[in-house]
């Protein structure tokens, strides 16, 4: 519970800066730093990196704040979940943890978006079609890459999201 509950609560207090950066931030300097921190965070995993131990408390708490204020920022969680996914422990804990994380991060933003004034009826009616498209493809992900290694698929997706990235910096 030290990362499955610390990190949420801190995420979700530090959202608001990341929206507020998100307001008043250059949108070509945003979407820099997002293609930098989805290329770090591929390339992160890509190496393989992992703890060996886990974190402090002081850590998960920065932790926490940084991904809070890029979600808010950005709506990327792969920050968060590439940090989560490293800590030692058994992986249904891990999934638990960023499932949770994800979660409360998204119930925490959507009222500061409709506050804000960046989120109305016509964002909601595209999101809905926009998440059965979603919906659609995870389901033929599920089916066609069934047969596929897992390890060969995770790569093969780090290595597009990379060149993804690096071509938006």
């Amino acid at each position: 519970w030290r990362a499955g509950g610390t990190m949420p609560l801190v995420s979700c207090l530090a959202i608001p800066l990341g929206i507020g950066l998100l307001l008043i931030a250059d949108p070509m300097i945003m979407k820099k730093s997002i293609a930098v921190v989805v290329a770090i965070s591929a390339l992160a995993l890509l190496t393989g990196c992992r703890f060996k131990a886990a974190p402090t408390m002081p850590a998960l708490i920065v932790v926490g704040v940084i991904a809070g204020v890029i979600m808010g920022a950005t709506y990327i969680a792969v920050m968060f979940m590439i940090f989560i996914y490293s800590l030692p422990g058994p992986a249904a804990v891990t999934r638990a943890n960023g499932i949770l994380w994800g979660f409360a991060t998204t119930v925490a933003m959507i009222p500061l978006f409709v506050i804000s004034g960046d989120l109305g009826w016509d964002d909601v009616w595209r999101a809905g079609l926009i998440g059965l498209l979603y919906l659609g493809s995870v389901w033929f992900g599920a089916h066609y890459f069934r047969r596929t290694q897992e390890a060969l698929f995770r790569r093969i997706v780090l290595i597009f999201l990379l060149v993804l990235s690096v071509i938006g910096i």
